[in-house]
């Protein structure tokens, strides 16, 4: 059996996980499903080596982020996610993440249009996962992910970050970004006062969720 969604036909789906404990619980939800679950078991190598080979055997794919600290992998499951949505093939990663690694996945958000903790994970939940990676393929945001052009006012600097207020989101609040997550052709006017513009998904609810591309300096 298979899903069909705007277009896509979903039969098997990759399952990038480093805890074979885990995997075995993402495999009971796709046959849940239905779907044939592909089971890494690693190790894997490069992305590009990966894409260009195991990664074929699927048209969909569910992956932890924590990939590569075990060995289990020479990449992280945000860039794999990233990497499959730029190509229009929906993947959604599915980690526990926390303050610790927001920068880490942030630098991939713009290309992760689903993300899930694994207490979120249900048949349910991963279907409609799949529909809003499909749904960005065809250019449908939802608000919280809509990427607008706005203001970026610079609050604050170090040799490592830069701090940010997003008048647009939230005034009151200052994001911190390291300065690697910003365009290199604006670090010269990243000074204290100074305004700049990004695309943002201003929509966003939560600040770890925001994402910045396509920066506009003075």
């Amino acid at each position: 059996m298979s899903l069909q969604i705007a277009g896509h036909e979903i039969r098997h789906v990759g399952v990038i996980e480093d805890d074979p404990g885990a995997r075995e619980g993402y495999q009971y939800t796709l046959e849940d499903m239905d779907l044939k679950p592909v089971l890494e078991e690693g190790p894997l190598g490069r992305l590009e080596d990966y894409m260009a080979g195991q990664a074929e055997r699927y048209e969909a794919a569910i992956c932890d982020h924590h990939l590569a600290p075990s060995g289990y992998a020479a990449f992280n499951g945000a860039r794999l996610v990233a990497e499959m949505s730029r190509r229009k093939r929906p993947a959604v990663l599915c980690t526990a993440w926390d303050e610790a690694n927001v920068d880490e996945i942030r630098s991939f958000r713009r290309d992760i249009p689903c993300l899930l903790k694994p207490r979120e994970l249900n048949p349910d939940s991963f279907r409609r996962a799949l529909e809003l990676c499909i749904e960005e393929f065809c250019g449908h945001f939802r608000p919280s992910r809509f990427p607008s052009r706005t203001l970026v006012r610079v609050e604050d600097t170090d040799t490592e970050n830069a701090y940010l207020v997003l008048p647009g989101w939230n005034p009151q609040e200052v994001i911190r970004l390291p300065r690697r997550l910003i365009s290199p052709e604006v670090h010269s006017c990243l000074k204290v006062g100074a305004r700049l513009h990004a695309k943002v998904n201003i929509g966003a609810e939560r600040q770890e969720d925001l994402y910045f591309d396509e920066w506009e300096g003075k």
